[in-house]
This record gives structure tokens, sequence and C-alpha cells, in this order.
């Protein structure tokens, strides 16, 4: 089947974030990748977009807190000028970033987050009824959720969370079953034994049955020997920041008018390909939405045209007073892509939802109808994307706001009246 070409006017709808009209694509189809970057371009480029604007002021805070004295002007040409060089509305947003900066807002962070997170929640589930099957697997059900917690690093990442909320005002967490990641299972390597030796009467030796059985082997010191088999299928999860996600405009999350979510994050084309190669165990088929042919095909990202380069460049910001904001690092930057998952609400023409995976331009994944989006599950209908919100509330927003932004005007008249007591 050729690729659909999109029209005018679905160029022109997925401009504006109107992507339900994807659903009248084909699982697979070309175009399908083509909709979802029409419209991540149309919102990237535009220096003027509500995505941007809020972006500007996340690196005002983050820079703040990193004790910027000075700001690059790189940062001031790339936030306040369009594509063609025109100065935007960015530029009041650039103007106001601060300068002189010292410790004692970097106390109020770590005081506030160790606040946030110094409770460890205790698991309470509760049995369906009073009879001993279900009041075990309730108790089951605890053990599990405490084991988790301390698994996946929740304490930690919660820790990071709270560090996000507080300069963003908002962030999430994507907590999701990923059938690519790897499960490293030990167990006690064992040989088949022919015979098997039962107990004897008092006083006896031990009868010799002809009944095979699982031996564990130990090795010249008599220590046990362990297997190391790596399946593949697990539970992650990873902290999203606000950077990286495209919402539709809507009042409240989770709603029934929030059809879809979008994540957007960089990475390099050669993880990509590590990742999902073929493997001894690893089951990606085109028959289960997988296009893993067209991985290659691919193509590379400009980054710094897109928001999430500032998040990207965090990784290696340099801290403290000085004119530089980071270090140079352009080899880095070499045969990276942009990768966007697309997860849409159940509807009528996909009743279990529908979640896409594209890397460049290449769509390569696309949820089968029968498979639905890869959170739905039929005895949770509701749930269709793997998106936990965390935030500051902020009234009649799907977004946060920013404690730090809130308290700068009061921390610079802090830290003028007190430098000399400091």
């Amino acid at each position: 089947m050729g690729a659909a070409e999109p029209t005018g006017l679905a160029q022109s709808e997925w401009r504006k974030g109107r992507l339900h009209g994807i659903d009248s694509l084909p699982a697979g189809d070309v175009a399908v990748g083509k909709a979802i970057m029409t419209y991540a371009d149309e919102v990237n480029t535009n220096r003027n977009s509500r995505h941007w604007v809020r972006a500007v002021q996340w690196v005002e805070n983050i820079l703040f807190s990193l004790g910027r004295h000075y700001v690059d002007d790189i940062l001031i040409s790339r936030l306040s000028r369009d594509t063609d060089g025109q100065q935007s509305i960015v530029q009041e947003a650039a103007d106001n970033i601060p300068k002189p900066v010292n410790d004692l807002l970097g106390r109020y962070i770590e005081t506030n987050i160790a606040l946030l997170t110094e409770n460890k929640p205790i698991p309470r589930v509760d049995a369906k009824s009073g009879r001993a099957e279900d009041e075990d697997a309730a108790k089951l059900s605890e053990l599990t959720m405490e084991y988790m917690w301390e698994a996946l690093d929740l304490p930690e990442k919660h820790r990071e969370i709270a560090r996000i909320i507080l300069h963003c005002g908002v962030c999430w967490m994507e907590i999701i079953y990923d059938e690519t990641l790897p499960r490293r299972m030990t167990a006690p390597k064992t040989e088949t034994a022919e015979t098997s030796i039962l107990p004897g009467v008092e006083g006896g030796g031990g009868i010799t049955i002809p009944v095979s059985r699982e031996v564990p082997l130990h090795d010249e010191r008599g220590r046990p020997i362990y297997t190391d088999n790596v399946e593949y299928g697990d539970i992650s999860a990873k902290i999203i920041s606000p950077f990286e996600m495209h919402l539709p405009v809507n009042h409240w999350w989770d709603d029934e008018n929030m059809g879809w979510v979008m994540r957007e994050y960089y990475t390099s084309k050669d993880l990509l390909l590590d990742r999902f190669e073929k493997k001894p165990g690893l089951s990606l088929t085109k028959k289960d939405g997988w296009h893993l042919d067209r991985l290659k095909d691919a193509g590379s990202t400009n980054v710094k045209n897109l928001p999430i380069w500032w998040w990207e460049r965090l990784s290696d910001i340099v801290e403290g007073p000085g004119p530089s904001l980071y270090v140079g690092t352009p080899e880095t930057w070499e045969g990276f892509t942009t990768v966007r998952i697309f997860d849409r609400k159940p509807n009528p023409k996909w009743p279990r939802g529908r979640t896409i995976l594209t890397v460049g331009d290449q769509v390569i994944y696309d949820s089968p109808k029968k498979r639905g989006a890869r959170a739905y599950d039929p005895r949770w209908p509701t749930r269709w994307h793997p998106y936990i919100r965390f935030r500051w509330e902020a009234i009649g927003s799907m977004y946060g706001r920013s404690l730090l932004s809130k308290l700068l005007p009061k921390i610079k008249r802090v830290n003028a009246i007190d430098t000399t007591m400091i």
C-alpha cells in the first residue's frame, strides 16, 4: 500500500496540534511520521510558541539556582530570535534572566527536597474479601510494592522529581513494562542425575531408585555455580522532564478532552541500534507493529532548534560564576536523532488506543489495533498512557507553577540585605 499524501488541510490541522486526524491513517504508514513531525516542527521552530516560552522560564530558574553570574550570548541569541532572525517576545524573558546569586537559594531548595521526600510510603492493599486466599494476595501485593520501591530506585528518583518541580513546577514519571529491557536471571547451575536416593529405615542406608533429578553443581572449593541468563521484558520507571513533554491545549490532566500525549527526547542512533538489534529471546516483528528495517534510514536532528536542547545541555553545564554555560562537547552530537513517542487515547477508530514511536522522520513502531496503546489494559480501560504527573498546582492548567520563580524577587531582596552578613 502506498503512503497517503497529506492534504493542505491535514497539514494545517497537524500544525495546530489536532493530531486526532492520525486515526484515519493505517498502522505503519509513513504519513503517520510526517504528521507527528509536522506538529513538532511547528512547535519547536516557533520561538513564540507556548512550549518555547515555558522553556525559557525553566532555564531562567535553573541557571539562577546554579549560580550563573553572567549569561553567555548564545543563550540570548538562541532564545530571543525567530528562525528568520527577527526579535520575538521571548526577548522579554531573556532580558530578565538573573545575574547575581549566592547559595541562599541552594539551601532553600535542598531543604524543601528533604521535606518533600523524607517520608517513605507504606504500601497498603485491601483484600477483596475476608477469605484466606484474598488476605494472602493482599499481603503479597504489599510485599511486591515495597520491593519495587527499592528495585526501581524510587527514593532517589523522587528527590530528583522534587528538584524539577521546584524549578519547573511540573514533572512526569513513565512507568511501563518495556519488552526491550534486559532482565538477568541468576539460578544455581544443575545437572541431571539418572537416579534418586530415598532415605532408608532407621539404622540402614539409603534406597536408590531409577528416578532422575536435578543436582546442584559446585566448584572445586565447594561453592555453588550459578547460571547467568538474559531475558527481555521488565518494568521501568523513568523521570520525564517538562522539556520533553508535549500536551494538547486542555484544562485538566487525564480528562475526556485530553486526546493524546507525546514525549520527545534526544539520543544517539548507536544506542537505538544496540537496543533494537536482533538478540536471542527478543522478538520484535512487523506483525506486532515493529518496522525496524527503517531505523537505518532515520535522519539526524539539529537539537539546537529544539527546546530540549536546554535540557540536554544540563548534563554538561558548569555551575558557579563565569561567562560559559557549559563544557563544549560538539563531538557528542554527531549521529544523534530525535525520538518521539505518541500515545493516542482510545477512540471509535482505535478502541484500545494507539502508540507510535518515530525516530527522526521514520515510523519504527505503530501498535496494531488488536494491541492498542502500550499502557492499555482491558481491565483498566481509562489507563491508556504510562505517565504519572507530579506538580505544584496551577489553577486551570495541566502544567504547574515553579516555586523558584515565585520567590526570585524576595530572594534577590534577601540577598541584597544579607550580603554583608554572609
